[in-house]
């Protein structure tokens, strides 16, 4: 059930507007803010301890409203439930639009956007749908709640805090996406880049996956000549297909 829940989900994504009309995280926003003003007065609830305290209960709420569901009519509003969680949680597919690189005429530059591109693909799906696969719809919405404490700037302690727990959760992900990215296009390049970069730190993530995206391409794909918006239809086609490997990998993983 929870594998037809991401088709769906990803379906609505990619051929329909309504992801992006539903994401509204004025919720999560204020609930963050409220936990902040309630933890913020002692400082043994700043940090580590503070990401836990305020990710803990909207999953035990996600937990609790899931196991529910699921046994409601067969399960079918557990399925409702988790298309619901993931349209909510994953990223637009319109990569592009959320990178900040603007000029891109010089090569350097061009590695950068490609950089930015893979990494905005990384955040918008591979790490929702892989702690999705690995702990259910509570992965993914620890992953994306995660994520909203980061850019809480009067969250302090907290908030550098939050950005190490996104680095941990992105360690696979990323290693996965950067794999996955070797089979879909110049496979030596890319397997090359990833052992170079596989066992490094997690300060590594962004590097693996900047080096290995742009190993995917060839010079004369990205040269300063090509127009930037085929370079960047390019490299959004080798994410959906590396996306497409791992929906193919995790539906064997659910057969066998």
């Amino acid at each position: 059930m929870e594998f037809i829940a991401l088709l769906i989900a990803l379906s609505f994504e990619r051929w329909t507007a309504f992801g992006h009309l539903m994401r509204r995280f004025k919720f999560f926003e204020g609930y963050i803010s409220l936990m902040n003003k309630l933890l913020g007065r002692f400082s043994f609830f700043q940090g580590y301890v503070g990401v836990v305290c305020i990710l803990f209960p909207i999953a035990l709420l996600v937990f609790v409203i899931q196991m529910l569901l699921l046994q409601v009519f067969y399960g079918i509003f557990g399925v409702v439930f988790f298309v619901f969680v993931l349209i909510y949680t994953l990223g637009s597919f319109n990569l592009v639009a959320h990178t900040e690189t603007v000029d891109v005429s010089e090569l350097g530059l061009r590695k950068q956007h490609i950089a930015e591109i893979f990494m905005q693909g990384n955040r918008n799906f591979f790490s929702v749908v892989f702690w999705y696969a690995a702990l259910g719809s509570i992965g993914a919405v620890v992953y994306r709640l995660n994520s909203l404490l980061i850019h809480h700037d009067e969250m302090g302690k907290t908030e550098k805090a939050a950005r190490k727990v996104e680095q941990v959760l992105e360690w696979i992900p990323v290693r996965l996406m950067a794999l996955g990215s070797a089979l879909v296009s110049h496979f030596n390049a890319v397997i090359g880049c990833f052992l170079k970069h596989v066992l490094t730190g997690l300060s590594g993530n962004e590097v693996i996956l900047a080096e290995c995206g742009y190993a995917a391409f060839g010079e004369d794909e990205i040269d300063e000549d090509k127009e930037i918006q085929d370079v960047q239809k390019k490299v959004v086609l080798v994410i959906e297909r590396v996306l497409i490997i791992w929906l193919v990998v995790i539906a064997l993983a659910i057969l066998v």
